[in-house]
C-alpha cells in the first residue's frame, strides 16, 4: 500500500481550519451555543496557523517550494480567504484582525523551525576535520 504523500497533513489541516471557520455562530463570540472568550479566540487562530506552517514546512522539506517565506505567504493567503469565507456564514463576521494574528501564528512557527534547523549544525572539531589544533 502506498503512503499519502506529505503534503496531505497540511492539506487536511486547512480543511479543518475551514469546517471550524464555516460553523454558525448563534451570538458573539460563541460557537454552537458555547461562548467562547476573545483571547482563547485568538490564542487558537496563533495555534492553528502555527501547526498550519510547520505542516507545510515538513511536506515541503525536500522541495524548493519549502521556503519560510512561501510558506509565510500561503499561510497569510489562507488565512485573508478563510476571513472572506466567514463573510457568508451565519453569525460570523470577517476580521481584518484576524488576519495579522494568524500570521503571527505562521511566523512564530517559521522562526522557530528556522532557528532549530541552525541550531542542528554540528561544529565538527579541528582533529577529526585532520587540522592540528592551534597552539597557544
Amino acid at each position: 500500500m502506498k503512503s499519502l504523500p506529505r503534503v496531505a497533513v497540511p492539506i487536511a489541516w486547512m480543511v479543518v481550519i475551514w469546517i471550524l471557520s464555516s460553523l454558525p455562530a448563534t451570538a458573539e463570540h460563541t460557537l454552537e451555543g458555547v461562548w467562547i472568550p476573545p483571547i482563547v479566540q485568538k490564542a487558537g487562530h496563533v495555534a492553528a496557523y502555527a501547526f498550519l506552517a510547520a505542516a507545510w514546512s515538513w511536506a515541503l522539506a525536500s522541495s524548493a517550494w519549502g521556503t519560510p517565506l512561501r510558506i509565510f505567504t500561503l499561510c497569510v493567503f489562507y488565512g485573508a480567504a478563510n476571513e472572506v469565507n466567514q463573510i457568508f456564514v451565519p453569525g460570523r463576521t470577517a476580521s481584518v484582525l484576524d488576519v495579522p494574528i494568524d500570521a503571527v501564528g505562521a511566523a512564530t512557527a517559521l522562526v522557530v523551525l528556522t532557528i532549530t534547523a541552525r541550531s542542528r549544525v554540528v561544529s565538527i572539531p579541528r582533529a577529526e576535520r585532520g587540522q592540528e589544533p592551534q597552539s597557544e
